[in-house]
């Protein structure tokens, strides 16, 4: 584990070996905590659930930086003094320190956390290239095979813009390879709806589709979604993170529901098209099969 000894001083090291063991048990607890609240307020609307879990992953995300902290300040401190040897002529021959108590957990995990750190940043460097490669087929999906959809679609799109006060253009495209409705980008924001989903679908059920897809607009979820994601990969090593995660995912898409079960449009009918989408997409998978 040279290598990991020249890439990062020890103190750093230390202290993101002993974040990483941390986490386990914070990010468990948090979860547990989250658990409660859930079984507990079981009727509680879906912002609220939704903002229980954003708490918590937010909790999981600064106790491991307290921990980190706290770890890098502690390897950095000067060491106690305990006294000193003089002479009998007062000159000073050395000085003794205080001897830090070590634990059974301390003198196991130490000698490892080298190596703890490092398959811990080998996962972490493939997380993230997972994370930019995704980022980069966004990119492709709102720019390749695609075109603008009616201009009476479009109209309905900035109407419902200026009914939830959204003030960025919201471009509306299909595409050829985007298989569900998706909203990408925050300050340029698009909606993509495969191809051929508005012929095999109501009007209304195209409307409850875009008045969904603008909830995610108006909340910022494309951003949002993003620092999550971040936080996935950071802890990727972490079960109890993946479960919070995908708690406060669920709830994302259940609040964009209860928005747009409060319009016009309906919530029953959004859940209809969803199902009529898929069922379209299926049956052009087995056809070009």
């Amino acid at each position: 584990m040279d290598f990991i000894h020249q890439l990062l001083p020890n103190d750093i090291l230390q202290a993101l070996g002993w974040t990483v063991l941390h986490s386990l048990w914070q990010a468990f607890a948090v979860a547990l905590l989250l658990a409660a609240y859930l079984l507990a307020w079981q009727k509680t609307d879906a912002r609220k659930r939704y903002a229980a879990g954003n708490v918590a992953l937010g909790s999981i995300l600064l106790l491991a930086l307290g921990t980190f902290v706290f770890y890098l300040n502690k390897s950095q401190a000067e060491p106690e003094l305990a006294g000193e040897i003089w002479s009998d002529e007062g000159e000073l021959l050395g000085r003794y320190f205080m001897e830090s108590n070590t634990d059974f957990f301390s003198e196991y995990f130490t000698p490892h956390l080298p190596l703890i750190v490092t398959v811990w940043g080998i996962g972490l460097v493939f997380f993230m290239l997972k994370l930019m490669g995704g980022l980069l087929y966004i990119q492709q999906l709102k720019t390749r095979m695609t075109s603008p959809l009616p201009s009476e679609w479009q109209e309905y799109v900035a109407m419902l813009c200026t009914d939830l006060n959204i003030q960025r253009p919201v471009q509306l495209l299909e595409s050829a390879l985007a298989q569900t409705p998706m909203a990408l980008g925050w300050l340029k924001p698009v909606i993509l709806l495969p191809v051929g989903a508005v012929n095999h679908l109501t009007p209304v059920q195209v409307e409850a589709i875009l008045a969904h897809e603008l909830a995610h607009v108006l909340r910022q979820d494309y951003l949002l979604n993003l620092i999550q994601s971040v936080v996935e990969a950071i802890f990727y090593f972490n079960p109890a993170v993946w479960w919070v995660s995908a708690h406060v995912r669920t709830e994302r898409e259940n609040c964009c529901d209860a928005a747009n079960g409060r319009t016009h449009i309906g919530h029953a009918v959004f859940q209809k098209q969803k199902s009529a989408i898929a069922a379209h997409q299926t049956h052009s998978a087995t056809f070009t099969k």
